[in-house]
């Protein structure tokens, strides 16, 4: 069986569609198949295509241009970039012709389904967030299925196709305590928070981290994920600011590969991060209890919404934008940390939002529609 996977480059759809990727090999090995033949095509950024290539991944790269909602000159230059990418995946699947889509959507989606449409190429949309994105809003009639995560209302897609499996996410799960610690380096019983930044960085992260950083280091081990780009000046910054006491309860990386991501989640006692659904739901599958900080300006505000859907579950606080500021956040640490009842509820309720078995149940539908 041929299966091509379409989405954006960014990690965000690129570890979704890994882990449904990695979840077809296993059903297939189970029903004693052969494993399926599966490629990516769309753009990915230098983080999604080391992730796809580390996988064995094939990735067919196509120009995309993204349509703006406003006037821009971009949406002139662009137009072209989505008329050569069109062609050039045409070109591609007629010649590769898959036997289903799997598309995470995102503008490099486009292209993508639109050919298979004109090739009655099945398809299966999935929608991470708990808004929909433009291109899936777009594209849904055109599909066999489209899978939400998010227990919300999606009154823009078809209900008759709409089924609700949660967001595939990588299985961050089984590592020993006392190995991810010592592979951390964190040498005290002090409680370890976990703060991510995304595959591309949040500076409102780290800056809000570094605005308290002796304090959080006074009392507790810090993992500290900033970003390839912010990294050096995160660095530069605790290198001159941070007392030498300090230090060694600090541990800051530009980004984690999976292991290093098993190894933080294990010993996070918190963690800090966006409400992109991959986040959610990755810290929802280990019960860990979270502050989220959505993403100012997210499409459609969608990290609120998913943040507000998350909290009214009881399985995180979020930090507004008013109250990103260094004290709030202490605070609300400490009223985590401080609280054994409060730790237990929230986790129950992270474990009880969580979809482990999203990507299986994906995974199944697409060995299904691509008979």
């Amino acid at each position: 069986m041929r299966i091509l996977l379409a989405g954006g480059g960014t990690g965000g759809h690129i570890f979704p569609l890994v882990a449904v990727a990695r979840q077809l090999y296993t059903e297939s090995e189970k029903e004693k198949k052969s494993p399926p033949d599966i490629v990516f095509v769309g753009p990915a950024d230098k983080n999604g295509a080391q992730i796809l290539k580390g996988n064995k991944i094939k990735t067919r790269r196509i120009t995309t241009g993204k349509w703006r909602r406003y006037f821009s000159l971009l949406n002139i230059f662009d137009s072209f970039k989505i008329l050569i990418g069109l062609i050039q995946t045409f070109i591609y699947l007629w010649w590769y012709m898959p036997d289903i889509v799997f598309s995470k959507g995102g503008y490099g989606s486009f292209p993508v389904i639109i050919v298979a449409r004109v090739f009655r190429i099945p398809v299966i949309i999935h929608e991470s967030d708990s808004v929909s994105g433009a291109t899936n809003r777009m594209l849904a009639r055109f599909a066999e299925k489209v899978i939400v995560s998010f227990p919300a209302d999606f009154p823009e897609l078809p209900a008759q196709k709409t089924m609700l499996l949660g967001n595939p996410v990588r299985d961050l799960t089984g590592v020993n305590e006392q190995y991810a610690r010592s592979q951390l380096s964190i040498q005290t019983v002090k409680p370890t928070l976990l703060f991510l930044g995304g595959s591309q960085g949040a500076l409102q992260i780290n800056t809000l981290v570094l605005s308290a950083l002796k304090e959080l280091t006074n009392l507790y081990e810090v993992i500290h994920q900033t970003g390839d780009k912010h990294y050096k000046i995160v660095v530069k910054y605790a290198e001159e600011k941070l007392p030498k006491s300090n230090i060694s309860s600090y541990h800051v990386f530009p980004s984690l590969n999976e292991i290093e991501m098993k190894n933080a989640f294990t010993v996070a006692d918190i963690i800090i991060s966006r409400s992109g659904a991959g986040a959610i739901f990755e810290i929802a599958q280990l019960g860990k209890p979270s502050i989220l900080i959505p993403l100012e300006n997210s499409a459609s505000g969608h990290q609120d919404k998913n943040a507000l859907i998350y909290q009214e579950a009881g399985a995180c606080i979020i930090l507004s934008r008013s109250n990103v500021k260094p004290h709030i956040l202490l605070d609300q640490i400490s009223s985590i940390i401080n609280s054994e009842n409060k730790r237990e509820q929230m986790s129950r309720a992270a474990l009880g939002f969580a979809k482990p078995d999203a990507a299986k149940d994906i995974a199944k539908l697409l060995l299904q529609y691509g008979k």
